[in-house]
């Protein structure tokens, strides 16, 4: 009876003193409410200020968060970063419209935002104007380029204006070579015959750039009646005439080529020789060339040219012709440039018993007219 009676009052008291205690939840620390608004402008998030701002308003410390954020916006004002201070100033008003503190502030702002874009707006202006000017300016000057000047394309296919003493520079580029040497090996495999010839020769070209095409012609002759080795009693010689023509869509340095050539036999006085190279041929020409390729000072010209004819011949299979050309310049003159012409030109023969060969290498000295 006595233990009833003692544990009587305590399990009174524990059963009124259980209802009586009222349930708080854990309060949020002043640190991490400044977090969540340095964390809410450094991403700029109105949404994410407003949540911070309205899940604290009824907070003992709400006036030290709004304080906190008056701050940062201030900061931004500062720093003239009107835009997201403008927000975040209106978040401080819409929580509390008698922060009179805040009202000012957004006025200001807006005079900011205000002046921000007045002088936005002004340096457009000046920037329109200035293309404006340079535009007019561009076309004035074209204009005067057309009555002072006038427009030639390069070998290269560069434009140029020319005026006064440049009146030499032409769109026809012209050029001549005398190969003082015109030396080389004449080889026939089927009469197990080689001989060294030697002669001269001259070369001439002649090219007008207009503005869509390239149009010229190569001339060519050559004379060899020297045999050093192994003479037959034969003469050589060769004529060529071939017009050529550039797309400068394509290429201003690839030409077409076609025109006529004629290699040249003749025989000697001498009854006791017996002829062992081809005889006269003549033939059309179809090829390709590649000219005004630069390295450095050095100019390089390559072609190579198909003989048709060869099926007029019964005892001929094939026949064709190639070259290279090297420029060296020496002497660079207002009107004319003279170089070194190095030249490498090989004519072939495919025969019924084998193949006859005409290398020739050429050394000579050119002359040719001011282009570029």
């Amino acid at each position: 009876m006595y233990l009833k009676l003692t544990l009587c009052p305590v399990f009174l008291g524990l059963l009124f003193a259980v209802p009586a205690a009222p349930v708080f939840s854990e309060p949020v620390s002043l640190a991490e409410v400044y977090e969540a608004i340095d964390e809410a402008f450094t991403k700029k998030s109105d949404e994410q200020l407003i949540a911070v701002l309205g899940d604290n308003r009824q907070a003992a410390n709400y006036p030290l968060y709004e304080n906190y954020v008056m701050k940062k916006i201030r900061l931004m004002v500062i720093k003239e970063d009107f835009l997201f201070a403008r927000d975040a100033c209106l978040v401080v008003i819409d929580n509390n419209m008698d922060n009179d503190a805040a009202l000012e502030l957004y006025s200001v702002i807006d005079d900011g935002i205000t002046r921000q874009e007045t002088e936005a707006r002004r340096r457009e202006e000046e920037a329109m104007v200035k293309k404006a000017l340079a535009e007019q300016e561009r076309r004035t000057v074209l204009a005067s380029v057309g009555d002072e000047y006038r427009t030639v394309k390069t070998s290269s296919g560069e434009s140029v204006y020319l005026q006064g003493a440049d009146e030499q520079y032409s769109r026809l580029a012209l050029r001549g070579v005398f190969g003082m040497a015109d030396t080389g090996p004449v080889t026939v495999s089927s009469e197990n015959y080689t001989s060294l010839r030697y002669g001269i020769a001259v070369y001439g070209s002649a090219v007008y750039l207009a503005e869509t095409l390239g149009i010229g012609c190569d001339l060519s002759a050559e004379v060899l009646p020297l045999a050093i080795s192994q003479s037959d009693g034969t003469m050589l010689s060769t004529l060529r005439v071939i017009p050529k023509l550039s797309v400068n869509r394509l290429s201003r340095r690839l030409f077409f080529r076609t025109g006529f050539a004629a290699m040249l036999t003749s025989d000697g006085s001498d009854a006791d020789k017996v002829r062992k190279v081809h005889k006269t041929f003549m033939s059309p020409v179809l090829g390709v060339g590649l000219e005004h390729i630069q390295a450095g000072p050095l100019e390089f010209k390559l072609f190579g040219d198909y003989y048709p004819a060869h099926f007029a011949e019964s005892t001929m299979k094939f026949a064709m012709e190639s070259g290279a050309f090297l420029t060296l310049p020496l002497v660079n003159m207002d009107q004319a440039r003279i170089g070194l012409d190095i030249g490498l030109c090989d004519t072939l023969y495919m025969l019924d018993g084998g193949m006859e060969n005409r290398l020739r290498m050429i050394v000579g000295f050119g002359v040719g007219n001011v282009t570029k």
